[in-house]
C-alpha cells in the first residue's frame, strides 16, 4: 500500500492534487475545495482508461501511477493536465470525457499555468507577490460555479483529435 500517503497528508497519491503531493508541499497546505475537484478529474481519467462497459481493461500506460514515488507521480500528472492522451479511454467512456473530462482538465490545465506565469513575473519582472495569486481557485479558473457548469452542461464537445483516433479497441 505504497500509494496511500502517510503523515499529514491524506488520501491516495495516485488521486491526490498536485499541491498536495508530499514532495511537492512541505507541509501542505490546508485542504481547499479546488484539491477535491482535482482528485475528481484523475479519478475519472482512471476510470475512462480502465474500464468498457464496466469491465476492468488493463491500461499499461497508467501502472507507474500505483508504482510511483510522489515525484514521479507529479510529473505523470502533470502531463495529464496539460498533454493527456485521450486514445487511451475506452470507447464507452468518450461521450462522458467529452463533456466532462475535457473541459475539467482544460480548467485545471489554465489554473496551473496562470500561477506558473504570475511566479515567473514576480521573479523575472519583480512584479506582485505570492499573496496576490489567487490559489484556492488557481486564479479563478477552478471555482465550483465553473465546475459545476461542466456538470451541468450536456454538450459533447469537439475533440482536438480526429473521433477515429479515440476509439480504443478493447
Amino acid at each position: 500500500m505504497d500509494h496511500i500517503a502517510k503523515g499529514p497528508w491524506t488520501g491516495t497519491l495516485p488521486y491526490m492534487s498536485l499541491d498536495l503531493l508530499p514532495s511537492v508541499s512541505t507541509p501542505p497546505p490546508v485542504h481547499s475545495e479546488r484539491f477535491k475537484w482535482e482528485s475528481f478529474l484523475y479519478i475519472l481519467y482512471w476510470i475512462a482508461c480502465h474500464y468498457d462497459k464496466g469491465e476492468y481493461v488493463k491500461c499499461d500506460a497508467l501502472d507507474d501511477w500505483l508504482d510511483s514515488d510522489s515525484r514521479t507521480l507529479f510529473k505523470t500528472k502533470n502531463t495529464v493536465l496539460t498533454r493527456p492522451d485521450y486514445r487511451l479511454i475506452t470507447a464507452h467512456f468518450v461521450p462522458l470525457a467529452q463533456t466532462w473530462l475535457f473541459p475539467l482538465r482544460q480548467s485545471f490545465s489554465k489554473g496551473y499555468d496562470a500561477r506558473a506565469i504570475h511566479e515567473e513575473e514576480e521573479v523575472l519582472f519583480k512584479r506582485g507577490n505570492p499573496s496576490d495569486f489567487d490559489n484556492e481557485t488557481l486564479g479563478g479558473h477552478v471555482t465550483y460555479e465553473k465546475v459545476w457548469k461542466v456538470f451541468e452542461s450536456d454538450e459533447q464537445r469537439t475533440w482536438p483529435l480526429e473521433s477515429n483516433l479515440l476509439k480504443r479497441e478493447i
